[in-house]
């Protein structure tokens, strides 16, 4: 959730939290990250703390449509690949903030 505040991203957290879903990561700003407080079993990264050149990245970047739309919806494939290198991940699951998940994840095989 970078810069633009989508409340439902609780909603999705919370579904994720009954069905079993616990290893949860967020990447956001370090202002939202207060959002979270209520949550400590899921992982919030701080996207300033990952991407050196990100309030400079921001900052020069046009973001007219939509508050920034499309300027966000690449960045944060950037910073989830940040993360993962950062971190040394090598399997994730990306979940949009409006997309819900009835089903613990680790029951799906994804490769058939």
């Amino acid at each position: 959730m970078l810069e633009n505040i989508q409340s439902y991203i609780i909603d999705n957290i919370e579904c994720l939290l009954k069905h079993n879903n616990n290893d949860i990561t967020v990447i956001t700003n370090e202002k939202y990250t207060n959002l979270f407080d209520n949550y400590s079993q899921v992982e919030i990264i701080i996207v300033e703390n990952i991407i050196d050149s990100y309030k400079n990245d921001i900052k020069n970047k046009n973001k007219q449509f939509r508050n920034g739309f499309w300027f966000y919806t690449s960045y944060r494939f950037i910073s989830i690949y940040e993360y993962m290198k950062k971190y040394k991940i090598t399997d994730i699951i990306h979940i949009e903030n409006d997309v819900l998940v009835f089903k613990d994840m680790d029951t799906i095989d994804f490769h058939n």
